[in-house]
């Protein structure tokens, strides 16, 4: 299994994010689920440390190719355009359990 953790601050500031944009985000995400193999879990949550990243993402996959192939996924690229809009300042992680 394949984890993949990618953290961002938002764009405009959290309290912006979680009143306009953080349920748009969170289900263009979570449901990806089920639209792309390998896909296994999403979870979108606003962080609550005042001194680092404001929003995380945390998916698992099968395996790496499963993480590779949504990477360039048309769902995935969809939901990433909007993510993008709303998002600035992102670090990711990968790591196999």
């Amino acid at each position: 299994m394949v984890k993949h953790i990618v953290l961002y601050n938002a764009k405009d500031g959290k309290e912006v994010y979680l009143k306009s944009q953080y349920e748009q985000m969170k289900e263009a995400l979570t449901s990806l689920v089920g639209k792309i193999d390998g896909l296994l879990k999403v979870e979108v949550s606003v962080t609550y440390n005042e001194t680092s990243h404001d929003i995380c993402l945390y998916t698992e996959f099968t395996d790496r190719a499963a993480l590779e192939a949504y990477r360039v996924n048309p769902h995935h690229l969809e939901a990433a355009q909007f993510v993008r809009s709303v998002t600035k300042d992102r670090v990711s992680a990968d790591y196999e359990v």
